[in-house]
């Protein structure tokens, strides 16, 4: 990935979130939907890149209550890139938000637009906290003849929505997973359907508050965890798709630490999404795993169990869980 750019998490800035993604993937559709979300977002820009006469996109979030600025008829990467530079001075400078949203043509180079975020005249006052990448799964067939934006495009994403999967047949999507994988190694990939999405996957977590957001929509598996802390995983069968699998594993002993890191090694890449507690012979952790890579963090919850919830596309529920069990000398299931 770009190297002259920091990403994460850093708060005393504005937070800069691009959306990108070749022509129809469904940025508009996942920007529509971070747009909707319960929490507060007023305090938010949003920053949408039509190429064309008409802003057609623009037209089409306008009321959406935040703040928006359209760059129409050209290209973030090319001829607009000087009048992005401008309008993020002028968004800095007179609303200081604390969140921006960037919607880019399907056609920019987001090599191109992590340089114009990167130039020195926003040093400290803006930050990269998430690119991401919109991919129409029926793209990924014929990859070969769109050309070095639409690898930069995967290349530089923190995370890629592989979107419209009920559009292909139900046995090719792990076999795309792998492909993207072995093509891009260190992305994390998520599967979905009109870019159904939870927030904290997309924004994270908000510092100032020290709380996790999360879409509104019904939770697909609520563990009570007998704490004032829900594991929750929001997306379950979108749009009627029975092929997204929820589950859960609950137990009482620690886990093996060497026995579950191997587990998670070994996952399918079908198997795209655990949240929740892990106990271990030291403590108890929070995992937080996205399409292939696991996060850790500490567990503040008043229990110390371990309560894991599952997301995957059409995976084996019963193997995992066996080979989960494995981990843990005495499991409740």
């Amino acid at each position: 990935m770009t190297g002259n750019v920091t990403r994460g998490m850093d708060f005393q800035k504005t937070r800069a979130v691009v959306l990108g993604g070749f022509l129809g993937a469904g940025k508009t559709t996942l920007l529509k939907r971070m747009l909707s979300w319960k929490e507060d977002l007023s305090d938010t820009v949003v920053i949408v890149n039509d190429f064309g006469k008409v802003g057609i996109d623009g037209e089409l979030l306008r009321d959406a209550g935040s703040d928006m600025v359209e760059l129409s008829s050209g290209c973030i990467c090319c001829t607009l890139r000087i009048d992005l530079e401008r309008t993020l001075e002028r968004i800095l400078s007179d609303l200081k938000p604390r969140w921006l949203f960037i919607e880019t043509t399907g056609v920019a180079d987001p090599v191109a637009v992590l340089e114009a975020l990167s130039d020195k005249t926003f040093e400290g006052r803006l930050h990269l906290h998430r690119m991401i990448t919109v991919l129409d799964v029926s793209f990924w067939e014929a990859r070969e003849c769109f050309g070095p934006v639409f690898f930069n495009q995967l290349q530089e994403a923190d995370l890629v929505l592989l979107n419209k999967i009920d559009t292909i047949d139900v046995e090719v999507v792990p076999q795309i997973l792998q492909e993207i994988h072995e093509t891009v190694p260190d992305v994390r990939i998520v599967p979905t359907i009109h870019c159904n999405m939870e927030m904290d996957l997309l924004v994270g977590s908000d510092g100032r508050t020290g709380r996790t957001l999360t879409s509104p929509a019904p939770p697909l598996v609520r563990l009570q965890t007998q704490t004032d802390v829900d594991v929750q995983l929001h997306g379950a069968h979108p749009d009627g798709s029975p092929h997204f699998i929820g589950f859960s594993f609950e137990g009482t002993g620690p886990m093996d630490r060497t026995c579950f890191d191997a587990f998670l090694e070994t996952l399918p890449w079908a198997l795209f999404r655990i949240k929740g507690p892990v106990r271990f012979d030291d403590g108890t952790l929070l995992l937080n795993y996205v399409g292939g890579e696991a996060e850790w963090s500490p567990w503040e919850g008043r229990g110390v169990d371990t309560q894991l919830a599952f997301v995957g596309w059409d995976v084996d529920e019963t193997d995992i869980l066996n080979r989960l069990k494995n981990c843990c000398p005495t499991p409740d299931s």
